[in-house]
């Protein structure tokens, strides 16, 4: 999945990157009136190209928020996406000190509400201010445009956990928001940087009633298990979540043990848009505890695609859950274990799980997709057991791959196992094994030759008999016919001299 643009929503996602382009706040307006009338990009990424020197003075802040608004009225274009991320927009807040007296994120809000915008990035942009209680323009923002947005990114943003109680305008049960992006916050902390959770049980309170939501990001927060607990009870309400970024935490068991019940909550849907597809749980202190809650959920889970668990105090111990649950769970596409203290052989496995699974998928497509031959040995075994996974139409094609049919191999014997080869094939490897057989076979073929000849002749002699037959019963009939008349006048005749 692209963390930087939207193809999660639509494969054919078209935009422009300008990002990092040095273009000014005059650069982007001249992109934005050109692009008028474009009917093929989506997405624009104007990121890091605003100096802070140049919106130091309110009227140039003021100037481009004007003519930003100016070009996104008349744009009749498809564009629905832009990305300001780093642009000093909101270095300067209205305060009694200093010469803005304007909320300048009331002001963009007024002018994306004239436009087809429903995508936004305005991470990397002091939105909270410089303490994290500038709260009042976002929260107009929230209430006012981003209630009916899709995606909305606020990533290095300093929102704390009261400035969580603003992002939340922006969901709830009339919200449209599939997708936000909290990260490189502090959500799990106060404003004076001690930890507090009631940003986060807010959060998870206007998620249940959020079923439009499918992508949450809040890697790097603070969190602790506390608010992850609320998190995930909130998840087990939302059918069409799918991606779940909490990297760079505090999870432990107690939150590992919470992500388990709200991924078995998942479990049950098999529609494709519904439950979780990826979680990203790198960086969290998960230790053999946590592995060991997460790994339970494996055991369950028909949805989960991709597992990251990068730098989470994993040992060979917790590893060896792991590896069990991937024995049994066909569902996991990825997983990422670097940077744990583990040994060869457990990332080995491990991997060759996956790898595995991802080779099934192969053969539902192509039963000549893959070739046992260029396997590990983890991987061989490791497909060798996920066979299973395979339906009977399948595991019948299968027999027609020749790496997976070498003679006494653990691959042919477990397929064997579950789908028995063809009668015929049954007999060709019997007589290539053994001379003795060969040979009785050739005397049995011989044999059914003369048969087949003798009875070729007794259907031809038969033929020739059958009309000879029939004339003879023909006659044998006339014959009988003809004494029994006679008898029957010799008895009249008997009868007229009695009388």
């Amino acid at each position: 999945m692209n963390d930087d643009s939207y193809e999660e929503f639509d494969p054919e996602f078209q935009y422009l990157d300008l990002s990092g382009r040095e273009l000014g706040y005059k650069g982007i307006l001249e992109v934005l009136q050109d692009m008028v009338g474009d009917q093929v990009l989506k997405q624009v990424r104007f990121n890091y190209n605003i100096r802070a020197e140049e919106f130091r003075h309110p009227k140039a802040i003021e100037e481009f928020i004007r003519l930003f608004k100016k070009v996104l009225v008349k744009h009749k274009s498809s564009l629905v996406a832009i990305d300001l991320a780093g642009n000093h927009l909101f270095d300067h807040h209205p305060h009694p000190t200093n010469e803005h007296t304007k909320n300048y994120q009331e002001l963009l809000t007024i002018a994306l509400l004239s436009s087809k915008i429903l995508y936004l990035d305005l991470s990397d942009n002091n939105i909270t201010g410089n303490s994290g209680r500038e709260l009042y323009g976002l929260t107009y923002m929230m209430k006012k445009y981003m209630v009916n947005g899709k995606a909305f990114k606020c990533r290095m943003n300093k929102i704390n956990s009261q400035g969580v109680w603003a992002v939340i305008n922006c969901l709830g049960a009339y919200s449209s928001l599939t997708y936000l992006d909290m990260s490189c916050n502090m959500a799990g902390l106060d404003p004076l940087g001690r930890q507090n959770s009631e940003g986060i049980a807010a959060l998870a309170m206007a998620l249940k009633v959020s079923l439009h939501m499918r992508v949450l990001k809040i890697a790097d927060n603070h969190l602790v298990d506390d608010d992850f607990v609320h998190i995930c009870d909130a998840l087990s309400y939302m059918p069409q979540f799918q991606d779940l970024d909490i990297a760079s935490n505090k999870c432990r068991t107690n939150g590992a043990r919470a992500l388990k019940l709200a991924i078995i909550s998942h479990s049950v849907f098999a529609d494709e848009r519904c439950g979780f597809r990826h979680v990203d749980l790198s960086n969290n202190p998960l230790g053999e505890g946590g592995v060991r809650e997460l790994s339970e959920a494996l055991y369950k889970t028909y949805t989960l695609l991709s597992l990251k668990l990068r730098c989470c105090n994993m040992n060979d111990a917790g590893c060896q859950y792991l590896i069990k649950a991937l024995q049994i769970n066909a569902s996991i596409r990825y997983l990422d274990i670097e940077g744990n203290d583990l040994s060869p052989e457990s990332v080995y496995t491990a991997l060759a799980e996956v790898q595995a699974a991802n080779d099934i998928d192969a053969l539902r497509v192509d039963a000549q997709g893959v070739d046992a031959n260029t396997l590990s040995i983890y991987a061989y075994r490791a497909l060798a057991r996920k066979l299973r996974f395979l339906n009977t139409k399948q595991l019948t094609l299968l027999h027609g791959n020749p790496s997976f049919n070498i003679p006494e191999s653990e691959m042919q014997e477990a397929l064997h196992f579950l789908q028995p080869p063809p009668r015929h094939e049954l007999i060709e490897d019997v007589l290539h094994s053994s001379d003795t057989m060969k040979r009785r076979m050739t005397v049995s073929q011989a044999a059914n030759r003369k048969l087949f000849a003798a009875r070729l002749i007794y259907h031809c002699v038969m033929d020739w008999f059958e009309p000879i037959r029939v004339e003879m019963q023909v006659r044998k009939a006339i014959e009988a016919a003809a004494k029994r008349n006679a008898e029957m006048n010799v008895r009249n005749t008997d009868d007229d001299r009695f009388k």
